[in-house]
């Protein structure tokens, strides 16, 4: 009986050594503590640029062609001095007839009505075939005028000295006209050009 008494003893002694009493020990939790801060995770925001698109606006190519007719040039050029010669012959020879009796001198030469109006006649129809650039009309009245010349040149006196025409004029004549049948036969100069152009 003594035995049995002192285990039962020996038994309590150890459960109160071995077991803890409630509330005397314990180990408080990592958030209890005020001193502990758990660590804070930056935030990262992430900025996507922004393109901006400008507005494309359309463009188109834009061509411009151009010639030039050397013959037309010449020829314009010749019928304006033939015009010009004649009008101031007529204006001064006067329009009363008949017209080979008034001689007058023009630019140096001496001149009648009559040759002031063939000079007008010549200066309009090679001017109008150099308005309409068309080479056979030049060409035409070109040889037309060199001839003419050609034969004053050798016969000042032609008609009866009604035109009043003089060999130095009508060398300048044949001069002229000659270069005019010549640039009837110069080629047509073409040239082009583009640029860019918005829409």
């Amino acid at each position: 009986m003594e035995v049995e008494s002192n285990r039962t003893t020996y038994e309590d002694e150890t459960r109160r050594v071995a077991t803890p009493a409630v509330g005397t020990f314990h180990e408080s939790p990592p958030y209890a503590d005020p001193t502990y801060a758990s660590p804070v995770t930056p935030v990262v925001t992430q900025v996507t640029p922004v393109a901006t698109v400008a507005p494309v606006s359309e463009v188109r190519t834009v061509s411009r062609y151009g010639s030039m007719m050397p013959a037309a040039l010449i020829a314009g050029i010749v019928a304006i001095g033939a015009l010009i010669l004649g009008g101031i012959t007529v204006a001064r020879a006067g329009t009363d007839t008949p017209f080979e009796q008034h001689v007058v001198n023009v630019a140096g030469f001496n001149a009648t009505a009559l040759l002031g109006y063939i000079e007008l006649a010549f200066g309009a129809l090679l001017l109008i075939s150099a308005l309409s650039r068309a080479r056979q009309a030049i060409l035409f009245f070109g040889i037309v005028g060199f001839v003419a010349s050609v034969v004053g040149i050798f016969q000042p006196t032609v008609g009866n000295g009604s035109l009043g025409l003089e060999r130095g004029f009508a060398v300048l004549a044949a001069i002229l006209t000659a270069v005019v049948v010549v640039a009837a036969f110069l080629p047509t100069i073409r040239h082009s050009s583009s640029h860019l152009e918005r829409i």
